[in-house]
């Protein structure tokens, strides 16, 4: 995963290749993928992962195969809730917005550019970290022991956030 936890290393130049100094990768890349996840006081939610670059139509995709069971399973329709969601264009397309309101879906105002104010950004180190302990070599691995550790954040530690 290429994220937060890049780790730099310094050396001299006669310890450019030295094995301790170099990083496995997948020749090519090995592709990537794409998390759309979840989460409130009440825990996690469903997750849906897809590959390539999110369109609005992927967007309304997950949100009611995602959005919408994860917001029945922890919420009443008493209950007052609001979507927390940054900028992405995907996300702000007219589409979507339409969608929001045809679904009744309050979502938060989100100044651009601002992910130190959500809390999932603190989810996501955690699951940096705990992804750094598995050598990934295919997407298929990528996506099991990303569903594992997703599943595996406790309560407490959404609570806690």
């Amino acid at each position: 995963m290429n994220r937060k936890s890049r780790v730099i290393v310094r050396r001299h130049r006669n310890e450019k290749y030295r094995k301790q100094f170099l990083a496995a990768r997948v020749q090519g890349g090995g592709g990537s993928i794409g998390i759309w996840r979840t989460i409130s006081y009440h825990g996690t939610g469903l997750h849906q992962l897809y590959e390539g670059r999110l369109n609005r139509f992927g967007y309304i995709d997950i949100l009611e195969n995602a959005l919408i069971p994860s917001r029945d399973l922890y919420f009443t329709e008493n209950d007052e809730w609001y979507l927390q969601q940054d900028n992405a264009p995907c996300h702000t397309a007219y589409d979507v917005q339409d969608w929001f309101d045809e679904n009744k879906i309050k979502v938060i105002t989100w100044p651009a550019r601002s992910p130190d104010l959500n809390i999932i950004e603190n989810v996501w180190a955690w699951i940096d970290r705990y992804l750094d302990q598995y050598a990934c070599t295919t997407l298929s691995q990528l996506k099991d022991k990303l569903t594992f550790i997703w599943n595996s954040v406790k309560v407490e530690h959404c609570q806690n956030l």
